[in-house]
């Protein structure tokens, strides 16, 4: 049981690293062709951020453990939308843009609508999963077109040397974290199923706690860093995006090569937990477009009352 706990652990570890460090050199990148943050969140941190999830669940439909996939998406929209925006709350209150929150705000909520209406039929078909995929294209064209950096201008002033020197580096750096996200996905979908089995814990809990809270990590660090630096935009825009991508970009994508059976299991109270965090982070950013650090708080404690009865209720 350690040896296996170890190994998701270490699994976990390197999926954590690699994606973190891929968010980095894509936000250099994306910095140095002039992206606005909210974009450059939106967009280029939030698929980033969510590739550790979607790794998962492609491995784990692979190795037909659907509880895993789609456990692993609703607990991490979860932690998302109550631990991440409740932290980033705690430490600095969130202002946001009425324009973020019509337009990105309601893609959230639709994608949200989208994947229930999957849990009330039962599966994700693979139709349904082509059209996730399709949704998701058009939301991000749409949102570069209407929202791209006025600034991109200024960024050509760069040498053609340099930049082209800074690509390269770049995308070595790109190919190195994803063979990195591959490898600790690998070991962690392997080795906490097995400790599932070896425990006696359905495995669709192990997806919606220890993995989902391990590959929102990227999140939490990368939206920690956005209140450090007074990003506000990226950081919503990378807590909206993510949850964005992680239904119509994780299991778009999975349904689209597996169908996906929703477990019995799930339609219950964490479909419950799923549907109620994101109607009340949905509420919180819609009251005067701004998240307090009270509300900030009342999240987090919402968050440990769902994993604590998770753990020693189910």
């Amino acid at each position: 049981m350690i040896y296996e706990l170890l190994l998701t652990c270490v699994g976990l570890a390197l999926l954590i690293y690699s994606a973190d460090t891929l968010v980095e050199t894509s936000e250099a990148i994306a910095k140095h062709f002039g992206i606005s943050p909210m974009i450059l969140g939106l967009t280029v941190v939030a698929f980033g951020t969510s590739l550790p999830e979607l790794v998962v669940s492609l491995q784990s439909a692979i190795l037909d453990r659907e509880g895993l996939a789609i456990g692993n998406v609703v607990g991490s929209n979860i932690a998302n939308t109550l631990l991440v925006l409740g932290v980033a709350a705690v430490l600095r209150p969130i202002q946001l843009k009425k324009s973020v929150l019509q337009r990105d705000g309601t893609v959230w909520i639709l994608s949200s609508l989208l994947f229930l209406v999957a849990c009330w039929i039962g599966m994700i078909p693979r139709a349904m999963g082509v059209f996730m995929v399709i949704c998701l294209l058009v939301y991000v064209w749409t949102s570069f077109k209407s929202e791209h950096s006025d600034d991109e201008d200024n960024a050509g002033g760069d040498d053609e040397e340099d930049t082209t020197e800074f690509g390269a580096k770049s995308a070595l750096m790109i190919v190195a974290c994803l063979i990195g996200v591959a490898a600790g996905s690998h070991l962690t979908v392997e080795h906490a199923v097995n400790l599932a089995t070896l425990i006696g814990i359905h495995e669709s809990i192990i997806g919606i706690t220890l993995i989902a809270v391990g590959t929102s990590l990227p999140e939490l660090t990368t939206t920690i860093a956005c209140v450090r630096r007074g990003q506000t935009d990226m950081l919503v825009g990378n807590i909206i995006g993510s949850n964005i991508f992680n239904i119509l970009a994780v299991l778009g994508v999975t349904s689209a090569f597996i169908p996906l059976t929703i477990p019995e299991r799930m339609i219950g109270v964490d479909l419950l937990a799923f549907t109620t965090a994101t109607l009340i982070g949905f509420l919180f950013l819609l009251t005067d477009l701004k998240v307090t650090r009270k509300e900030g708080a009342v999240s987090i404690a919402m968050y440990c009352s769902y994993i604590s009865f998770l753990v020693f209720v189910l």
